[in-house]
């Protein structure tokens, strides 16, 4: 069939007194087009035609799920997250300017000579475990954690690519050893 599927998107802000927003996306089919033959016609969460700034009446009431934790890592996983840390944001930042994008470019965990012994290294002192291809994180390594919370030492993704940054931005000859190592005194000296 070659006619075309003719899908509308919608995206739907919702403005809680300035507090809280709310993003609610829905796709409905106008004219199904090939996927007549593939399934039906389907509908995805059809929301109002509204315009900017239109009032309306929204009756929020709890929802009773259940929780799941978050899924451990694999070797893939986690080392695709040390690659690339800011996936989320960037996918965020899909619809802003060009300059906000950069931010996250080369923005990593480490860097590919050393990724492996820091795994190893959390192996060999007791903070992680890998079995079958999983990893899961054990008392020492929570104990840490909590540790470093109590301190108010923040270890995240954002200070330790910083960091990482200072090295890189080194390499390339934009800054000095000095500057990058200004920059970790100057970590350190908030830490205490």
């Amino acid at each position: 069939c070659a006619e075309d599927c003719i899908a509308e998107k919608t995206e739907l802000t919702v403005s809680l007194g300035g507090k809280e927003d709310y993003v609610l996306k829905g796709t409905a089919i106008i004219e199904p087009g090939w996927t007549k033959f593939d399934g039906g016609e389907k509908k995805d969460k059809l929301l109002p035609k509204l315009e900017k700034g239109d009032r309306v009446n929204v009756n929020f009431a709890p929802v009773e799920k259940q929780t799941t934790p978050p899924k451990h890592y694999t070797i893939e996983t986690l080392n695709n997250y040390l690659k690339n840390p800011f996936r989320d944001e960037k996918a965020d930042a899909a619809g802003d300017d060009e300059d906000y994008k950069a931010i996250f470019k080369g923005l990593e965990l480490g860097t590919e000579a050393t990724r492996t012994g820091i795994i190893e290294n959390a192996k060999k002192n007791g903070y992680i475990s890998l079995k079958k291809d999983v990893y899961s994180i054990e008392r020492e390594g929570r104990y840490l954690i909590e540790q470093l919370a109590d301190m108010q030492i923040s270890m995240d993704k954002y200070k330790t690519s910083e960091l990482g940054q200072a090295l890189k931005k080194v390499y390339r000859g934009e800054i000095s050893v000095g500057d990058s190592v200004d920059l970790a005194k100057t970590a350190i000296q908030e830490v205490f």
